[in-house]
């Protein structure tokens, strides 16, 4: 398991790059397109190479795009190992079923009442309680 202080850099990094209007347009260039060298991405003029390349890679650190070299060209692609991060982070958390000796009320199922009980919901001896 990968330590707390690495997976928030690698999910700052993801939420940062994918925060920037600029970014996702490039992003989405590359998705439509498979995969483009960097004057193809400036070619509509919008932004300077040299702003695309410090875009490209913001991206790469990210790992949301991948880049190849043929001659003198580099061309770039999605990649989305990066938003494995993300899927990580999101993921929910197990939930435990109450120790054996801990009763359930009736009509409620385990895993319900020990998230009820870890969030301190539970109201155990006022017959259900009130909102």
């Amino acid at each position: 398991m990968r330590e707390r202080g690495e997976i928030d850099k690698k999910l700052d990094a993801v939420l940062k790059s994918l925060s920037d209007p600029t970014r996702r347009k490039i992003l989405e260039r590359l998705r439509s397109a498979g995969e483009l060298p960097v004057h193809a991405l400036t070619s509509a003029g919008d932004v300077s190479q040299p702003a695309v390349s410090k875009h490209l890679a913001r991206l790469k650190q990210a790992q949301l795009v991948a880049m190849r070299s043929h001659g003198r060209e580099t061309f770039y692609r999605v990649d989305v190992s990066g938003l494995s991060v993300l899927h990580e982070w999101l993921r929910p958390k197990e939930i435990r079923a109450p120790p054996a000796n801990e009763k359930v009320r009736e009509g409620e199922d385990a895993p319900h009442h020990a998230r009820k009980r870890r969030l301190g919901l539970d109201s155990h001896e006022d017959g259900g309680g009130s909102s």
